[in-house]
Order: structure tokens, then sequence, then C-alpha cells
């Protein structure tokens, strides 16, 4: 004897027109049938579930779809929502939900998320903060956004399309600092009356920084180098009384500090830099002390600085044509640069390869390399390089 099982409901899709939503406003859920099912829609009948219980049930009026309406919706009609349909008349309590659902929010305050395109500007500058709401649609009911500082209701605006409210804080001052946080509300409240947990908030600092000119005898330096980057500050005529922070930043970001009084120059000495020393390198000063590790400054005043692996020297051979057997002196000298900062080393190349190295004196800055009875082999292009490295293979040229 066989076992038949009879499945008296099917799943059907559920949409919202609005997934977040505001106490008192109308929702609408929207619970269509399956493709194979159109042509006895008739016949049919949909049920609406909500957390495992049917709640209410309609039948099909020539339509692919139904719509169960909620207005005024209050906290009590959040939940999870499923969509099943029957082709004969069953009792709501019977209904059993599965398949497809959806979740409706109702609060009478939703979280925004946040965002500041610049969280870091200068006094005087401009801060644009964009609020958003998710789950609200193009075209739906107007509401509110209040944007918050620290948790306190600083501003309000009304959204009345879209889901996105945008703010600008014009001529920032350093008491602009702070958490900002949105809120969102079908309801107008006194936004000096709102108050946030500054849940997903994000931070806006304001700094008094002023940038200044920054100078560097090289931008080209061997690893094992120490650069001076001088900083040239122009304090106003009350900051010279003050105690002043001057900042050297490379690629945006702080790397040293130095606390001046009525001095108009700052020396900021790196020594022996390593191959992470590239970058841009700019400076800043201020009264207060920077709350981050980051640095405001104009784009243009800044110098790069480069690591090279070689330097070229000059070379000075006294015959370039020589006699099977003849020896051969070849002496070069560093070109206009320092060497005495740290241990330097000039290699000899021939067609880019390394074939004799020696140590560079501090006192010449030259280093001589003699070939005792050159034969045929030794022809070729010689160059000089000097380095910080006692190894070194080749050019590359």
């Amino acid at each position: 004897m066989g076992l038949f099982l009879v499945i008296a409901f099917r799943p059907a899709s559920i949409s919202a027109n609005i997934p977040v939503i505001f106490e008192d406003e109308n929702l609408e859920l929207r619970c269509a049938i399956q493709q194979e099912d159109e042509e006895q829609r008739e016949e049919l009948f949909m049920y609406l579930c909500k957390d495992a219980a049917g709640i209410r049930m309609k039948k099909f009026t020539g339509s692919t779809e139904v719509v169960f309406d909620f207005p005024n919706v209050t906290k009590e009609d959040s939940g999870m929502y499923t969509c099943v349909y029957s082709r004969r008349q069953q009792k709501v309590s019977e209904v059993t939900p599965f398949g497809m659902c959806i979740v409706i929010r109702v609060k009478d305050v939703l979280m925004a998320s946040v965002f500041i395109r610049n969280p870091l500007v200068t006094e005087g500058d401009t801060a644009d903060i964009k609020c958003l709401v998710p789950g609200r649609k193009q075209g739906q009911n107007t509401f509110y956004v209040y944007l918050c500082k620290n948790g306190v209701g600083e501003n309000i605006a009304a959204v009345h399309r879209g889901n996105e409210a945008f703010f600008t804080l014009t001529q920032v001052r350093v008491e602009d600092s702070g958490n900002y946080s949105c809120l969102a509300s079908a309801k107008l409240h006194p936004y000096q009356s709102i108050r946030s947990t500054n849940e997903n908030s994000m931070a806006l600092e304001v700094t008094d920084f002023r940038s200044g000119e920054i100078f560097s005898r090289q931008t080209e330096v061997l690893e094992g180098y120490t650069i001076e980057l001088r900083c040239a500050i122009s304090p106003t005529a009350e900051m010279q009384r003050a105690e002043l922070h001057v900042y050297l930043s490379k690629n945006g970001t702080i790397i040293r500090m130095e606390l001046v009084q009525n001095s108009k120059d700052v020396v900021f000495r790196l020594h022996s830099v390593k191959k992470d020393v590239s970058g841009n390198y700019s400076c800043a000063f201020s009264e207060n002390r920077s709350r981050s590790n980051r640095v405001v400054v104009v784009r243009e005043k800044f110098i790069t600085i480069h690591l090279r692996d070689f330097f070229m020297a000059h070379a000075f051979i006294a015959n370039h044509s020589a006699a099977k057997g003849d020896s051969v002196d070849i002496r070069c000298s560093v070109l206009e640069r320092d060497v005495h900062q740290a241990p330097v080393y000039m290699h000899l190349c021939k067609d880019g390869a390394v074939v004799k190295t020696e140590s560079v004196p501090i006192t010449s800055g030259e280093a001589s390399f003699t070939f005792s009875q050159v034969t045929s082999e030794d022809s070729g292009n010689y160059s000089c390089v000097y380095t910080t490295r006692d190894h070194f293979n080749s050019t590359g040229q």
C-alpha cells in the first residue's frame, strides 16, 4: 500500500515597499505566485504569515500578486513575513509558512550611516557630511535626518526624495572636532532634544595646522645617508609668543614633531636612512598638539625624496689606448655629492658589470683602479658608480 503526501501550500515571493519603516507610515507587502500557476490564479488563495504564524488570507482577483496593506504601522508590526498559497481555502491558523521571507523593522528613530568626505580638515575649510538611511527608496514619504555631534543633536534636514541627507559645515573651527552620527525619524523633533549613542559614528578632526615651506639639500640619497629637512614657518604675531608644534610628515603621516618658540626654522634629521625613506615630505605647524598621526598640508608644498641604489661617478683614464701587457690606471671621483655621511664604496664597471670595488677615503672622495698587463679581454666601456654597499653587481645599463 503506497503512502501519498499532499502538499497543501506552495511558497510565494514577497516584497515590501519599505523594508525599514517608521511608525505611522503605511506598509505594503506584495505576494506573487509562481509562473506555472498564473492560468489558475482565480482559484488560488494567498496567505500572509508573520513569525511562522498565519495572520491573513486573500483570494486572487485576476492579478498575479496580492497586496496586504498595513496602514499606520507600529513597532508591533515588526517581524519576519512569509507568503504561501493554496488551491483551496484553508483556515489561517492551519497555514505552514516556508520559503522566501522578508524582515520588516518598524522604528520611531533609525540609526543612519554617516560619511565624512575628508575627516581631517584645517580651520577655515569646509566639511561635508552625508547621512544615508538604508532601506528607504526614491519617492517615499518625507522624513527627517538629525546630525549629532558627540551624541547631541546639532542640525536637521528634511528628506523628501531618496534616502540621503547632506550637511555642510563651513568655516570650521577646532571646536567643531568630534564624533558625528546620524539619526532618522518620520517625526519632526527639535534637533537640540535628539540624543545619539554615538553608534556608527565617524570622527571629524579640525586642526589649526598651517603649512610650512620645506627644503632639503639632497632629494636623492643612498641607504645609510643622513638627510636634513629644513622647515621654514611663518607664524602670526600672536603665535610667535606661543610654543609651537612643528610636524614633519611623510605621505601625509606625521613622523616627527618638535616644540619650538621664537623660531622660524626647524631642522629635522633622518639618520641612517633605510629603503622606506622614499616618499613625499611636508611640514606644518600648530599651537595645539595633533590628536591623530595625520597632518593636513597644502599639496604643492612638499618635496620628494628618492632612495637610489647607486650614483654615477666621474671616470678618468689617462690613456684610452693601451698595448697588450701595459698597465692602465682608472681614477673614479665623486660628482659634487657629500660622501662623508656613511661608508661609501666605489665600483668600477665594465660594460655595466662590476669588475672591481674599493672603499672611498673620506678626505678625497676618490678611488683608483690599476690593471696590470692588460689583454684584449680588458677592452670595453668603463664607468664608475658609488654606493653604500660593498657588494654591488651591475648598474643595469
